[in-house]
């Protein structure tokens, strides 16, 4: 597993906060709180807790980090339906009514999925659904990535650290003036799809992940912190390593080193402080 470092972060906010303006740890997109959303227990720390029926949400006015061309990005979330009635935002740039639509991850009730959709015009859309996973449970904790890959002209999504969903797409994104929003689709006069759960360790990227990477932020459906990415050993070892044997394994707790055409092997095992 690769620690895919801050390098290429544009924001993580941890919803770690008990009701109030939610901040992002890594920039300065802090979002605003709606309506008053509260917290429950998350995968790691508080969780946000959203209220459908009170039209609740998190959110920030437009601005260049958020918004994106045709360039790789991605969306992360740890995600728990509290029902699974109506579709309903998790992260959204998108405002259907003033044909704002930039991009969207939802649960899509239905097909009863979760969802990406992106859009190249404002008005038109392109989406994968995350049919490997299948019909999500309610009360039931998921960490979903979805991700624009403009190298390759793919949208994609993956729940859990499971296979992928891919489809073709090579149009990009509709920069534009939508708001930002966990919880809802623009909270204004025209917002929808407000959120009837939980939100945990959320944020944006610059960068598509490798598998690595995806399964390093999974960490075993324990999650991560922002402060994770610090962690520099495993990286350092991977570098060692890479010089004084042949090939290398590295896990986030532990490395096995294994010489290729021997009749022994060393293991050792070295702690992710």
């Amino acid at each position: 597993m690769s620690n895919p470092r801050k390098t290429n972060f544009i924001a993580w906010w941890s919803l770690d906060e008990e009701g109030g303006t939610r901040a992002d740890s890594h920039g300065s997109n802090n979002l605003t709180d709606q309506n008053t959303v509260l917290f429950g227990s998350g995968v790691q720390g508080n969780a946000a807790d959203f209220e459908r029926s009170n039209i609740e949400g998190l959110e920030i006015t437009d601005n260049a980090d958020l918004s994106f061309g045709d360039e790789d990005f991605t969306l992360f979330c740890w995600a728990k339906l509290e029902s699974a009635v109506a579709d309903m935002a998790l992260m959204s740039k998108f405002d259907a009514a003033v044909n704002t639509k930039e991009y969207y991850l939802y649960y899509d009730q239905s097909d009863d999925r979760f969802k990406f959709v992106v859009s190249n015009d404002g008005t038109s859309e392109a989406s994968v659904i995350a049919d490997n996973l299948g019909s999500p449970s309610v009360d039931t904790w998921y960490f979903i990535v979805a991700w624009h890959d403009s190298v390759n002209n793919t949208i994609n999504i993956q729940v859990n650290n499971g296979p992928e969903d891919s489809e073709t797409y090579s149009s990009g994104c509709n920069d534009n003036t939508s708001k930002f929003a966990l919880g809802g689709r623009d909270h204004g006069a025209s917002g929808l799809d407000f959120y009837d759960g939980l939100l945990d360790e959320a944020g944006v990227t610059a960068e598509v992940w490798d598998a690595s990477e995806r399964t390093w932020m999974f960490n075993h459906g324990s999650g991560r912190v922002y402060s994770d990415l610090d962690k520099l050993l495993p990286n350092i070892v991977r570098s060692i390593l890479s010089i004084i044997a042949p090939s290398v394994e590295v896990y986030d707790t532990r490395f096995k080193l294994r010489a290729r055409n021997r009749d022994t092997a060393l293991t050792t095992r070295v702690r992710n402080e």
